[in-house]
């Protein structure tokens, strides 16, 4: 089951590239799996032993060399620093859940040749549409493919136009959808970022450290440059917010070593420093510039 969404997949390919399962994870950039009760392992969450990671596309496991079981650990740190951390651990031996497109048969059952074939068969190109309905109808299901209206595509643009209402007519439509589809996009990645530090640089001006989830689990993508807004909405009087730039995502212990480096003339906006709970991120650690 996909934890993220509640739903519940088969490990089985049937005429898609990969297993039903893996195939929705894919598509909705979801990554947390609970294994079925009847499964060979089963009610349990996929998580490392370690760390307690549920990005399932990161975990593996490894053999235990006294004892016949196996331990399932993320690819990376814990994987790497195995042995270290218990030496009946080999970490050279750490090999991924998922093995061409597909959870291994020893974690959920794949089935049979004759269940597969008593089952309804779906399509790659009817799981891709299933999952685009699943954004705007959550309990939609492969049936409501076949209802009128749900393909509905806009008219294609046109090398000439008639006149100008003829353009407007065709352009105003595609102009909305793109318009609402920017919308969506960035209200799904709006997401709570907790604490919030924050530093004064040589310039006087402030500077706001935090931790995007969202980020660090490679489901959403930034760059230096990208402009955030970040609010508070627990403040007494009305919810506080500024839009800022991002100026650094550090990658490694060293990045306060060229942290004075990053700012020089660029321009930032004063900004409440007493507060450091509750802050919402909308569109690791990220740098942030207040540049209104």
């Amino acid at each position: 089951m996909c934890t993220v969404c509640n739903r519940w997949f088969c490990n089985g390919k049937g005429s898609t590239s990969g297993s039903h399962l893996i195939t929705h994870l894919v598509r909705s950039q979801h990554k947390e799996v609970c294994l079925h009760r009847e499964s060979p392992l089963g009610e349990t969450q996929l998580e490392c032993y370690q760390c307690a990671s549920r990005n399932v596309f990161m975990l593996g496991f490894i053999p235990a060399k006294a004892d016949s079981l196996v331990v399932i650990l993320c690819r990376h740190p814990c994987a790497q620093i195995a042995s270290q951390k218990d030496p009946n651990w080999q970490g050279e031996e750490w090999k991924p859940l998922i093995h061409e497109r597909q959870l291994l048969s020893w974690i959920v059952n794949v089935p049979s040749e004759q269940a597969q074939l008593r089952a309804r068969h779906i399509t790659a190109a009817q799981a891709s549409r299933l999952e685009d309905l699943w954004k705007e109808h959550p309990k939609a299901t492969v049936e409501d493919l076949d209802r009128p209206g749900v393909d509905t595509e806009p008219e294609s643009v046109l090398l000439r136009y008639e006149d100008a209402f003829h353009y407007r007519r065709i352009f105003a439509p595609l102009v909305r959808e793109e318009a609402e589809f920017d919308r969506k996009t960035k209200e799904s990645q709006t997401q709570s970022v907790g604490h919030v530090r924050w530093d004064q640089g040589l310039n006087k001006k402030h500077l706001a450290f935090f931790h995007l989830p969202k980020f660090m689990e490679g489901s959403m993508k930034l760059m230096i440059g990208d402009e955030l807004r970040l609010k508070h909405t627990q403040t007494i009087e009305r919810e506080w917010s500024c839009l800022g730039q991002v100026f650094k995502i550090p990658d490694s212990k060293s990045m306060f070593r060229n942290f004075h480096s990053c700012y020089r003339n660029v321009h930032i906006c004063e900004i409440f420093i007493h507060l450091d709970y509750g802050f919402v991120f909308s569109p690791y650690l990220i740098y942030f510039f207040c540049a209104e």
